[in-house]
């Protein structure tokens, strides 16, 4: 679900800096030497991971795009 979401906003073969832009408006932390994006959402207890990590050709455009939703537990 969240990956069709984000694969349908941003192809493979987009900017990268049009993906940074798309998800850091999503409320997104970026980190750009890791070419990853990650937000944790829900309580201190129960909740939810998103990660995003990418891959750019040598013109900038993005290659690959791998997303990893997952619940973080509850105790």
């Amino acid at each position: 679900m969240i990956r069709d979401r984000i694969e349908a906003r941003q192809m493979r073969g987009s900017p990268e800096r049009a993906l940074i832009a798309y998800l850091e408006t999503q409320g997104l932390q970026i980190d750009p030497n890791r070419k990853s994006a990650s937000v944790k959402f829900g309580g201190p207890l129960c909740g939810s991971r998103v990660r995003i990590d990418w891959e750019t050709e040598r013109t900038g455009e993005i290659a690959t795009m791998f997303v990893l939703y997952a619940d973080t537990g509850c105790l």
